[in-house]
């Protein structure tokens, strides 16, 4: 089998990840990476044997790619995107698909007209755990799923990495909104949402934390709560280098016949030193004798194999975009004060 040749670019939190697997995964080859930042895109380029580059357009022009991965800030998707479509590149497009539903349609009608592969990265449906949620959703075991609740808190070192731009319900919720869109399996035609607006919301302009109440037309409801209110703490040790810290996160689902729970406080693994306890996430993209492994790879791996054998992804544009449509529409609804109808109005 042919190997998948990959350009990455934005090699900051996610990129870099991805640059990463590419270079490890024996299903792709990774030819070159961009950043905006010359010394950063040397850097990872060293580090895996790349090409570096500081303009997208320039590497999409030099290099012979089947496809690229977009990991720039979400409000800087749309144009590499829809450059790459253009030019008939497969794309795997960070989440959220965007920060904007025009933008958001931009990138799924430039990849329609070109006919490449759109996927969209919401590593959690290859998380084995959410995954067996489904497969019991799907075999009946759990019957109609009436009521979805997730909490996703993170520490505000967390926004801070982001630069501060890291809105709580397109960075953390959207994750948990795509859960409950692809449990729930039906349209969802209301959502209101609140904010706190606490110490990050004076300091940096963002709401601390979200709540997303979700309306589905059979009458099943979600519930997501999610924001940066964990104590720096929790998250802040550096040793052992290859621990990644994670947060505080759970999901249930109830369902007419059975219920599931999911809780990865801790996941399986705890440490306890001069810095305090520690908690370090063992399933998205843990270090196993040198190498990524676990969520990540298998996302990688899905993509390679949609493009290899013309298969369609797991997650779409389309579906990306009702996910970013309830954010959108929680957000608006906590400015305002009142519930949003579905779908709203882009005016």
């Amino acid at each position: 089998m042919r190997k998948v040749r990959v350009g990455v670019i934005g090699v900051g939190h996610m990129g870099s990840r991805h640059a990463r697997v590419c270079f490890e995964n024996p299903l792709s080859e990774l030819v070159a990476v961009v950043s905006k930042d010359d010394a950063e895109a040397r850097r990872v380029a060293e580090s895996y044997r790349a090409k570096a580059y500081t303009d997208y357009g320039e590497m999409l022009s030099k290099e012979n790619l089947d496809a690229v991965f977009v990991a720039t800030p979400d409000h800087l998707h749309r144009e590499p995107v829809v450059t790459a479509a253009e030019v008939g590149v497969h794309i795997f497009c960070e989440k959220p698909l965007a920060s904007n539903l025009e933008d958001a349609d931009a990138i799924i009608s430039a990849a329609k007209k070109a006919g490449v592969k759109l996927m969209v990265g919401y590593i959690l449906r290859f998380d084995p755990r959410y995954a067996a949620i489904k497969d019991a959703i799907e075999e009946g075991t759990l019957g109609e799923p009436l009521t979805v609740y997730s909490r996703r808190m993170a520490s505000k070192v967390g926004a801070s990495r982001l630069e501060w731009k890291a809105y709580p319900e397109l960075y953390l919720a959207v994750h948990d909104i795509d859960l409950a869109l692809w449990y729930v399996g039906d349209t969802a035609i209301r959502v209101s949402g609140e904010a706190v607006k606490a110490g990050l919301h004076r300091e940096k302009g963002i709401p601390d934390a979200v709540w997303v109440f979700i309306r589905f037309k059979k009458g099943a409801v979600a519930v997501v709560e999610a924001g940066w209110m964990l104590t720096e703490r929790l998250v802040s040790w550096r040793k052992p280098s290859t621990w990644k810290p994670f947060g505080d996160v759970q999901l249930e689902v109830i369902g007419s016949r059975g219920s599931a729970y999911l809780n990865y406080t801790p996941m399986c693994l705890k440490a306890l030193d001069d810095d305090g306890w520690k908690f370090p996430e063992t399933l998205h993209w843990p270090e196993l004798h040198g190498r990524l492994i676990g969520s990540i790879v298998q996302e990688h791996e899905h993509f390679y194999r949609v493009i290899l054998e013309d298969g369609e992804p797991l997650i779409d544009g389309e579906e990306a975009r009702r996910s970013l449509e309830i954010a959108l529409a929680a957000r608006r609804s906590a400015e305002s004060g009142t519930p949003v109808e579905l779908p709203i109005s882009q005016t």
